[in-house]
């Protein structure tokens, strides 16, 4: 659950705080309030506490309101005035406010507040976001380049060694050439899985209800059996959803084929079943292996990110990523529990009218 945003009132005098509060409580209840009545408290507060919006008056008792905005807060802020004062408004603006609202005695400004604070809460959450994103892509073309770098190397080496042995020994260069062909064909599954993921994006999804049980099949169909191991599976009614068929297929082949694979050294239990949660439906996979270790539990989404863990999922570091992104892409959600030792359980949330 989404928790609700933290303003900052920065306000000396008590009777307009109570008025502010009033006045966009009563269009805004969701939000909740901090106030602070000095320049000291409020930049004790913002210091100590994460706050996504501070209405801050001009003048308080103790300095100049508008000396939080050369601090280094990450926080937007709605400078408030008694004055119409163009030079402090140019001032203000200049120095990063978000925006300067005028306290008229007609108490028209109460009307505007809340408006002005729904648009900076939604411009800084996507400044949020975006600079997320952007940590995130340099991560993962960072990461791209280093895997595209190794086999690169190891296919030049073997191009090398096979041009050497050539006329010396012919069958000696086969094998050679034989391994640089199994790492190109590696590198080509990479760059798929890779293109994949990059080109994910909602208009390219169809719409059309999906028949969960019927994915579940086919993918289990060609998955199992793995020969060697017994294999106990448990799959419940579930639901037709409002979705692409292809890329809901590759999610559970995704979760599917890593609960086959991690449960390597013991009978695989594997059960998928879904719950009618009202709104959502949550569907559920859930296995018996090692489970993921706690410290990077919060990291398998994330494509491209390393594990150095024996409690962790292997590969590309990409098919978790793309299960993300497509329930995403469906406007669902995806999460895990797992306990080392006992297994893991996956767990999709879908809309029902999505």
């Amino acid at each position: 659950m989404t928790q609700p945003a933290t303003i900052l009132l920065v306000e000396d005098d008590i009777i307009d705080q109570a008025v502010i509060r009033r006045a966009v409580e009563k269009e805004l209840p969701e939000f909740q309030w901090a106030t602070a009545d000095s320049l000291h408290s409020a930049r004790a507060y913002l210091a100590s506490h994460p706050v996504d919006l501070a209405v801050v008056d001009l003048s308080l008792g103790d300095g100049y309101g508008g000396d939080l905005l050369s601090d280094s807060f990450d926080t937007p802020m709605i400078i408030l005035t008694g004055t119409g004062d163009e030079e402090h408004a140019v001032s203000v603006m200049r120095d990063g406010a978000f925006d300067y609202v005028v306290k008229d005695i007609c108490l028209e400004y109460l009307k505007r507040l809340p408006g002005t604070i729904t648009a900076a809460i939604a411009s800084h959450q996507r400044r949020k976001a975006e600079m997320a994103q952007r940590e995130e892509m340099s991560h993962f073309v960072s990461t791209a380049a280093h895997d595209l770098r190794s086999p690169l190397a190891a296919v030049q080496l073997c191009l090398e060694i096979a041009a050497e042995q050539l006329r010396e020994d012919p069958a000696e260069a086969e094998q050679v050439l034989t391994r640089g062909r199994k790492t190109v064909g590696k590198m080509a599954d990479f760059l798929s899985r890779l293109l994949a993921y990059c080109g994910l994006s909602e208009g390219d999804l169809s719409r059309e209800p999906v028949a969960l049980n019927e994915i579940v099949a086919e993918v289990l169909e060609e998955l199992v059996p793995f020969e060697g191991r017994r294999l106990s599976l448990g799959v419940g009614p579930l639901p037709t959803v409002q979705g692409d068929p292809i890329r809901l297929r590759e999610v559970f082949q995704n979760l599917l084929e890593n609960a086959l694979k991690f449960t390597p050294e013991r009978d695989a239990n594997i059960s998928v079943y879904s719950e009618d949660l009202g709104n959502e439906w949550e569907i559920s996979v859930k296995d018996n292996g090692p489970g993921i270790d706690p410290e990077i539990v919060k990291d398998v989404f994330r494509p491209m990110v390393r594990r150095n863990s024996e409690h962790a999922p292997a590969g590309y570091g990409l098919g978790l990523a793309v299960c993300k992104r497509v329930v995403e892409l469906h406007h669902g959600t995806i999460d895990l529990e797992s306990i080392l030792g006992e297994g893991t359980t996956f767990r999709i949330r879908l809309p029902k009218n999505s």
